[in-house]
């Protein structure tokens, strides 16, 4: 073939595809291949490295410097297909000067843009080329590389193939010289690649200012490596220094948001709203690389923070909002990196004095949307600052209060407004209690129109599930009269004009909901809005407040009483409604036995509609009043457990202990199945363990008592695929044998339930598993189930006393075939009483026993 070359283009195109054919079907390790294959492979090289490779190269040489110009297309085929073999041909044969001259020409200046990429893609695979450290930098010094890398065109070429080509090149010697150091044999060898690098590293950070996504992409993969060598380096060099400063003003400059577009506009256009997606992505990777530069020279981060502030307040109103914006939020970031120091945020810190130059001055272009929200962002970020920095009170929250905060034209800026606020007002309420009366009269007619004007264009929820944040600003309020230190008149004054209001809006909205039913769907939304905003209100007072100061709980009963009212009209208003329900679980935290009078009818109204979703809600609120308030809702139980006995019976399956049968095989009845057998788990969880178990004996409970012993014994069992459900139900059953096991059999509440516990119980939940090998000690959670059953063993034990642990030993163990070597420790640990050496004894035999059950034998 190199025979036939002089015959002109034809030959060398037919000599490139044999040598590329050749490459691609026998010698590359790219794709699968057999052992045969391989070493047919290693045969085939061996065979072209001794023979040939010289002649090939030569020709590859002769093909890309005598068709250059009139035919490129050929040119560059010869070079791709050097450049598929640099990887196992000897490195010299395109490692000299004669080769090299010619690419590096014909990467610069090569006109036509194949030829380049394939020159580029030739010097990328020998920059590449495996070989040891030392070797590696005498390579890149006799390519000469450096002055390459700093001659690329990477901006001026036209073909974006071409510069992204550039641009790996010069990632490629980057990262070569990252691994030299790292791996270098010498101090002389860690320092000649230091060198090398940082001749390097400004080509690279300068990469950072292009649009295309490739180029940017290699510059921050490269410049995070680089970053984290100089992390371990004790002290950093001149150079290195310099290095770090380039690249954090380089993200200060890429981070602005692009000239061009309108983003103060409402609503943003859809262009404008693509570009500030496109920003935020890239904003991202590189606030990671300016953090990260950050806190390798803090120094250099405050200067260039410190230079961006103090120049937009020299500029003034001329001052243009990229510009402050980003100066905001690299103050913003600094705060996230490691450069903020406790030290650093000391009154005497820097971080401190720029944080206080933002806040003792408001920024030009304030009322700017992007401006508005990095500011406030920043504010509750330095919340800590602020609150040492009193003086800057009053400019500060007049930011978040008026048209540049909750006020702000944008519906965006002004929810997120508000919820920073309450960020904010959560570090420094009490500081702010001088400046109470004037953020109340800003706030309430914010707070007022939120309610009155709500409108389906500004409900953001995902999902439809969600409120937007400006009824955060209700949470702030609270947050500042929920304090003991606020004068009572005052306090008292405030929260009732607030809520008057809120309650005359939620009386009228109920009538139009109750009017229209279903089709008064914006006043149910705004119901919805009152009730939260009101659960937002009431989250700072807590019951000692409301009993010291009893005329504000007043005010929320009051409040209570109209919401229990409304639960009823609410029923085809499923947000509405959800978010009574939850304005009730707040009130029982805020009031606690006060909201006693009003829990009747609430669960009444719930029980109107029992869709399983309500049916877990209802059970959910039930569980809460056991928790906080068993001891004053006995006569409610006794009036709501049969009915919603009854409504999720009816819904569990006949296999989990239910009424329902058969089992629900759709995917959503089933999971609808699934949640209410939680819910129903939980609730006799909390009857059983805040000392309501008797509540099932009385009246309309007696005939669900089957049903709840076999639902937790099935529960409790390893047919249960839940650990945390079987953890619930043994700790439901431990506390059954507390109540209903009387020291005396015959004084028992529940005649034959302690047969039930010896016979049934304790075969299948507790020691059928073990023995059966079905408890693996070693893990975590079912471990956790072994603490649990050793509970309710003692429990038995004191209730039942030695008969038990005969019965055990007697009948129930040797009924299981439990080896008789473990019938006398396991007597001996239940009788001691000490529940901790019975836990540890049982992991032992759950171990044991499941060994033996992998293995098929028996335990001794």
């Amino acid at each position: 073939m190199i025979g036939l070359l002089p015959q002109g283009p034809m030959a060398a195109d037919m000599f490139c595809r044999i040598v590329q054919a050749l490459n691609a079907d026998v010698i590359s390790l790219e794709m699968a291949k057999t052992p045969e294959r391989l070493q047919e492979s290693m045969r085939v090289k061996d065979g072209m490295r001794d023979l040939c490779m010289p002649q090939v190269a030569e020709v590859w040489y002769e093909i890309a410097a005598g068709y250059q110009q009139s035919a490129p297309g050929l040119a560059a085929y010869a070079l791709e297909t050097a450049a598929c073999t640099i990887n196992w041909i000897d490195i010299g044969l395109v490692a000299n000067e004669k080769f090299l001259t010619l690419i590096f020409a014909l990467m610069l200046s090569g006109t036509d843009l194949r030829l380049r990429s394939a020159a580029t893609e030739c010097m990328l695979e020998i920059v590449g080329k495996r070989m040891d450290c030392s070797a590696k930098l005498q390579l890149l010094g006799r390519l000469n590389i450096f002055e390459c890398c700093k001659q690329l065109p990477v901006f001026s070429v036209e073909d974006e193939d071409v510069a992204q080509k550039y641009a790996e090149l010069l990632s490629a010697v980057g990262g070569v010289l990252l691994e030299c150091q790292n791996k270098a044999g010498t101090e002389v060898e860690r320092e000649r690649s230091g060198q090398q690098l940082l001749e390097v590293v400004p080509i690279i950070v300068g990469l950072l200012s292009s649009d295309d996504d490739v180029l940017f992409s290699v510059s921050v993969a490269f410049l995070g490596t680089y970053l984290s060598k100089l992390k371990q380096a004790e002290n950093l060099s001149g150079p290195q220094i310099d290095s770090v400063r380039g690249v954090l003003a380089a993200c200060a400059s890429k981070s602005q948001f692009p000239v061009g577009e309108d983003f103060n506009a409402d609503p943003l256009s859809r262009s404008a709203l693509e570009a500030e997606e496109e920003a935020g992505e890239v904003r991202r990777e590189l606030f990671t690389i300016f953090r990260n530069a950050a806190g390798l020279m803090p120094s250099l981060a405050y200067d260039l923070v410190g230079n961006a502030l103090h120049a937009l307040y020299q500029q003034g109103a001329e001052a243009a909002f990229q510009e402050v914006e980003i100066a905001i939020t690299l103050l913003f970031q600094l705060a996230e990196s490691p450069a903020a120091t406790s030290q650093a945020m000391s009154q005497d810190g820097p971080m401190f004095r720029l944080a206080c130059l933002l806040m003792d001055r408001s920024p030009p272009c304030g009322g700017h949307r992007l401006v508005s929200l990095a500011y406030m962002d920043c504010m509750v970020r330095y919340s800590k600052v602020l609150a040492q920095h009193e003086q800057a009170f009053g400019t500060v929250v007049a930011a978040f209060l008026d048209q540049r905060g909750i006020q702000h034209a944008h519906p965006g800026v002004s929810s997120r407004a508000a919820y920073l606020f309450m960020r904010l007002v959560k570090v420094i309420r009490q500081q702010l209690l001088p400046y109470l009366n004037e953020i109340f009269s800003s706030l309430q007619p914010s707070v007022e129109s939120i309610i009155s004007g709500v409108e389906f264009s500004v409900w953001q929820g995902a999902d439809g599930e969600e409120l937007d944040d400006r009824l955060y600003a209700f949470e702030a309020i609270g947050l500042l009269l929920g304090q003991e230190q606020i004068p009572h008149h005052q306090q008292k004054a405030h929260l009732s004009t607030l809520m008057s209001f809120m309650c005359r809006q939620l009386e009228s909205d109920i009538k139009i909901v109750y009017a229209r039913g279903i089709d008064g769907a914006l006043a149910g939304l705004r119901v919805a809005y009152v009730v939260q905003g009101m659960s937002y209100l009431s989250k700072a007072f807590t019951p000692h407040m409301c009993r010291i100061r009893p005329d504000l709980g007043e005010l929320f009963c009051n409040v209570l009483a109209l919401v229990s009212k409304t639960l009823g009209p609410l029923q085809s208003q499923k947000l509405a409604r959800d978010r009574a329900v939850s304005f009730v679980h707040r009130m029982i935290e805020t009031l606690g036995a006060a909201v006693v009078p009003y829990l009747s009818e609430i669960f009444q109204s719930l029980l109107c509609c029992l869709e399983p979703g309500d049916l877990i809600q209802t059970s959910t609120l039930l569980v809460q009043v056991l928790n906080k308030l068993s001891t004053h809702v006995s006569h409610l139980l006794e009036l709501l457990l049969p009915r919603i006995f009854t409504e999720m019976l009816q819904r569990l399956p006949e296999e989990s202990g239910g009424n329902s049968t058969p089992a629900p095989t759709e995917s959503e009845l089933a999971r609808e199945a699934n949640d209410v057998l939680k819910a129903w788990f939980s609730l006799l969880h909390a009857l059983f363990t805040n000392g309501c178990a008797n509540s099932l004996l009385q009246g309309g409970c007696v005939p669900f008592l089957q049903n709840v012993t076999t639902t937790l014994v099935i529960g409790a069992s390893p047919s249960n695929p839940e650990i945390s459900a079987r953890k619930t139900c043994l700790q439901c059953l431990g506390a059954m044998v507390l109540s209903w096991c009387a020291e005396d059999p015959t004084n028992d509440p529940v005649p034959g339930f302690r047969q039930f516990i010896m016979d049934r119980m304790l075969p299948e939940v507790c020691f059928g598993p073990i023995i059966q090998g079905k408890v693996n000690a070693k893990d975590a959670a079912q471990s956790g189930l072994i603490g649990e059953m050793a509970a309710m063993l003692i429990n038995l034990y004191k209730r039942c006393g030695e008969s038990a642990c005969q019965y055990l030993t007697a009948t129930v163990l040797p009924g299981l075939r439990c080896p008789p070597s473990l019938l006398h420790q396991f007597s001996s640990h239940m009788a001691s009483g000490n529940q901790k050496e019975l836990r540890t004894f049982l992991r032992a035999m759950a171990e044991q026993c499941r060994i033996c059950a992998l293995n098929g034998t028996t335990p001794p």
